[in-house]
Order: C-alpha cells, then structure tokens, then sequence
C-alpha cells in the first residue's frame, strides 16, 4: 500500500541520515580535538567545522526533499480523498521544514565566521600584547606603543558607546586614553632620567 511504501522509504532516509550524522558526529570530535592540540588554526577550524554541519543540513535537506517528493506525488495520485488531504498536509508541513533548514544553514556560515573573526582578533590581541610586554622589558617601547596599548584596552567600551550612539561617552574615553597614555609616557621619561642620573653619580 501507498502508506506501507511512504513509511519505509521514511525509515530508508532515516536509517542512512543517521548513519552520516554519526560519521559527522565522529568528524567534528576529531576536529575539536585538533583545534585543542593545537594542530590547526583557528580559521581553519571554522571553515571545517561550516562545511561539517552544512553536510548534516544539506542530508537533512535531501531527505526533506525526497520526503516532499513523495508525498507530492500522493497529494496527486492518492488512492482516497483521505490520502490525498494527508498527504497535502506533509508536502505544507516539509516545505516549512525546508525553509527552516535553509536558513540553519546560512546562519551556520555566519555564525561560524564570526566565531574565526573573533578568535583571530583574540590572537591578534595576544601577539601585540606579548609585543609590549617584550618592549617594556627591554626598554624600546615608544610613546606610539603606549597609546595602542591603552586604546585596545578601551576598544571594547567605545565599540559598544558607538554602537549606543554615546558620542559623549565615546569622547570621554578618547579624552581618558590621551590622558593615560601622556601619563605612561611621563613615566617612562621619568625612569629614564633615573637611569641616566643613576649612570652619572
């Protein structure tokens, strides 16, 4: 019978996307772990870990589509009124399904991209803060290297007084890190007019 064909060919389409949600499954564990160990980079990662759970919705799509197919085709050929009606009902119900899934997957993409954006920025910030570190220590920092310092510092606070439109708020922090950094390079005048007079006694 019609219903006994429908049911199988579900059971068919579930059967094989469980199988290749387990193959993902184990795909994206490797993968977490590599990134953990350090083996890949971040941009990487993301990259795969997008077309790993694209792959999973683009199955689920197919079976959605096959799903759709038949019951389109019952909608029109069914045997019994009934089966017509419910099988109308299905194709509205999977083409709502597919829409969903579209849009899981472009979100999907741009979550993933600004989790990479986000994770390059933290290294980025990493690296230039190592880089201050090692110019303090040594002595050859500029007042350039005070002033980006401390405005990566405040970036955060007047990403989020823009995004206010907070122009007040937005100058006083500007006012702050011209402040800070004029102080820092005070500061590093002053140790080294120390060191200077220390070296002439």
């Amino acid at each position: 019978t019609t219903a006994a064909q429908t049911t199988l060919m579900k059971a068919q389409l579930d059967a094989e996307f469980t199988l290749l949600k387990d193959g993902l499954t184990r795909q994206q564990t490797a993968l977490d772990t590599a990134l953990e160990d350090r083996l890949i980079s971040a941009r990487s990662y993301y990259a795969q870990k997008t077309a790993l759970e694209q792959r999973e919705i683009d199955a689920e799509i197919a079976r959605k589509q096959s799903e759709l197919a038949r019951s389109q085709q019952i909608a029109t050929t069914g045997k019994t009124e009934n089966d017509r009606l419910r099988a109308k009902a299905e194709v509205a119900k999977v083409e709502t399904d597919l829409i969903t899934l579209n849009n899981r997957r472009a979100d999907i993409e741009q979550a993933n991209a600004r989790k990479a954006a986000q994770a390059e920025r933290e290294l980025t910030d990493a690296l230039a803060q190592a880089r201050e570190e090692l110019a303090q220590i040594t002595g050859t920092a500029t007042d350039a290297d005070r002033q980006a310092a401390i405005e990566r510092s405040y970036r955060d606070l007047k990403a989020r007084l823009l995004a206010e439109n907070d122009a007040q708020g937005v100058s006083l922090v500007d006012r702050l890190i011209d402040v800070k950094a004029a102080q820092a390079n005070l500061s590093a005048l002053e140790a080294q007019w120390r060191q200077v007079t220390e070296r002439m006694r």
